[in-house]
């Protein structure tokens, strides 16, 4: 008898990191997806395996530079994971995507992203490095004595402001149409970036269901949380793909 994960579809989801970050951080959800569902972290320019790229000058060339990425990977059934910058990125592309009449994202998962900027009034880029560096340690997953090596202030620290630049530069169009694919919603009841209320705003992005799931820690909670949040993505899409 055929085993029942081998009769479920294939299922590609692709991950797009947080500002500053990198394909690698994702390769962690392989251990935990079964089979019908690959993992398929995207690596932005100016980091990982694209080093030698550079770094995007606009969020606009970020969202489109990636669409060249993906466009001849979307053959579905197939979704989208998003954390913080990468959720934003993942909610454009879905209309950089419709914009060419290529088949739309089944699912998004948006992760530790409010439906409209963040709760708090300053903007991060306009801080002295040295106060940059302070928020980065108290949004945690970055140490104090991480921030205050060489190596990350030579290499990691330039790509991480110009990700918060692009992000914080960019004007997020005003759209009537709603996403057309189910919405999962996640972030960490900690997160000093992100209030319930912004939260909850994403259920007005979509005209179907937007589930919104909660988790212990702060901006940087998926780190604890790998096997939870790969049990959500899995159980959503069998959920809709089920058994062949």
């Amino acid at each position: 008898m055929i085993e029942k994960e081998q009769q479920k579809r294939k299922t590609k989801v692709f991950f797009f990191p947080y500002a500053g970050g990198t394909a690698f951080y994702y390769y962690r959800f392989r251990n935990h997806m079964p089979t019908w569902i690959e993992v398929c972290p995207v690596e932005l320019a100016g980091r990982g395996s694209r080093l030698d790229v550079p770094m995007y000058h606009s969020f606009e060339q970020m969202i489109e530079d990636t669409y060249q990425m993906i466009k001849d990977e979307l053959s579905e059934p197939y979704a989208f994971f998003g954390h913080s910058m990468g959720g934003l990125l993942a909610y454009e592309l879905y209309y950089r995507i419709r914009s060419e009449e290529l088949p739309t994202p089944n699912h998004l998962f948006i992760s530790g992203k409010s439906a409209r900027g963040t709760k708090k009034d300053k903007r991060l880029y306009a801080l002295s490095d040295e106060e940059l560096l302070l928020e980065l340690v108290d949004l945690g997953g970055t140490s104090k004595d991480l921030v205050d090596s060489r190596e990350f202030r030579q290499y990691y620290f330039p790509l991480i402001k110009s990700d918060i630049k692009n992000i914080e530069s960019f004007q997020q169009p005003l759209r009537e149409e709603k996403l057309g694919c189910d919405l999962s919603v996640l972030y960490g009841r900690s997160d000093i970036l992100l209030d319930d209320d912004e939260v909850n705003l994403w259920s007005l992005r979509t005209n179907k269901e937007c589930l919104i799931h909660t988790f212990e820690g702060g901006h940087f909670y998926l780190t604890e949380h790998v096997e939870s949040i790969a049990n959500i993505i899995s159980n959503s899409l069998s959920q809709f793909y089920g058994i062949d």
